[in-house]
């Protein structure tokens, strides 16, 4: 079994990586442990000297396999913040949180608005059949729906919206 991956395309180096995040799962190791591997190995990842989209990759990796339970999680800040070799791995996590967050309300804004637009077109014209529907909610753009939230207002009929 390898104990790493490599992407090439073209005879360029995209990613690779080594399996021993994986064999944690697999080790046999304290809970007080993984919170100590965890912190060092974020750390190592600070340090790393790659871009923003491969730290994160690099970052959501380790938070799939080595997992920490609510106990753990308290631990594991108290270690980040207490400890000044750390700083930067507190710095990064809440740049990954913000962007999390950022996204999350950017979908939930779509959502709003999806959800709105099919509230108003039921309210004027009654009925809006499942095609429709699903057409509203495959519709990913803010503007697109701004323009059919406005649309709605004017519309004689279902048809004049150009969704």
């Amino acid at each position: 079994m390898p104990d790493g991956y490599n992407l090439e395309v073209a005879g360029e180096t995209y990613l690779a990586f080594r399996y021993h995040l994986i064999r944690l799962q697999k080790m046999k190791y304290s809970k007080r442990d993984l919170v100590r591997m965890k912190a060092d190995f974020l750390r190592m990842i600070s340090g790393c000297r790659v871009n923003a989209a491969r730290r994160s990759l690099l970052v959501d990796f380790v938070e799939t396999y080595a997992p920490l339970d609510a106990q753990q999680e308290r631990r594991f800040e108290s270690i980040i913040e207490a400890d000044k070799k750390y700083a930067k791995v507190s710095k990064m996590i809440t740049v990954y949180e913000k962007r999390g967050m950022q996204k999350g309300m950017q979908k939930g804004m779509v959502q709003a608005k999806r959800d709105a637009l099919l509230m108003q077109m039921r309210r004027k014209f009654r009925f809006v059949d499942a095609v429709r529907e699903q057409q509203v909610q495959a519709i990913d753009s803010v503007k697109k729906l701004d323009a059919l939230l406005l649309a709605v207002i004017d519309a004689q009929n279902i048809d004049d919206l150009d969704i």
